[in-house]
């Protein structure tokens, strides 16, 4: 769609094409600031922004500030430095994420008196990943006093990222042991372009 012009110019007589044409070089204007010459958008300027809808920003799947929950896959529950963890769909009871612009906030609540939550053997930290297409956390941020429970009792985890989407959880007191290991989490994580 091309700007709008005034249809037959010479149609008409000297001052009244005279002032369609400066009717129309100050619509063009106007029109030229925030259009591409074919009509479409370009950048938008605007003193304020009312929405009724969400609000979706590069090419994301949900509207910005939306929950998202994010899919089960006893894949995204890994251990590491030993020790095997599995986890099954019931003991996830919360797991959802919202991008807005280059953060992710990230709310988890795995159950760890409910459902399949079992590490076997002994491990350094546990790792969850938050599968989204593209997600990368940046790798130089570190968050503590996670609310956790491992080795049956009460602990405070760190988090830090380990790689594209995964999170490492760690235990500053020790390894972790057999049994259960439950969090209680909201990370706000910054992701790489």
């Amino acid at each position: 769609m091309a700007f709008p012009a005034v249809a037959y110019p010479t149609e008409h007589d000297g001052l009244m094409r005279k002032e369609l044409d400066q009717f129309a070089a100050t619509l063009l204007g106007h029109l030229s600031k925030e259009h591409k010459s074919d009509g479409t958008h370009k950048n938008i300027t605007a003193d304020s922004l009312t929405v009724t809808g969400g609000v979706r920003e590069r090419g994301r799947p949900g509207a910005m500030g939306e929950w998202i929950p994010a899919p089960f896959s006893a894949a995204n529950f890994v251990a590491q430095g030993g020790g095997v963890w599995t986890v099954g769909p019931a003991a996830v009871l919360r797991n959802r994420y919202t991008l807005i612009g280059s953060t992710c906030v990230w709310g988890v609540y795995l159950s760890w008196f409910s459902g399949a939550n079992q590490l076997t053997g002994s491990a350094t930290s546990v790792q969850i990943a938050l599968p989204v297409p593209g997600l990368t956390f940046d790798p130089y941020q570190y968050q503590t006093g996670i609310y956790a429970q491992a080795n049956g009792q009460r602990a405070d985890f760190d988090a830090q990222p380990a790689g594209g989407p995964w999170i490492q959880l760690s235990q500053p007191s020790g390894p972790l042991t057999t049994g259960p290991v439950g969090f209680i989490m909201t990370l706000v994580m910054e992701l790489l372009p």
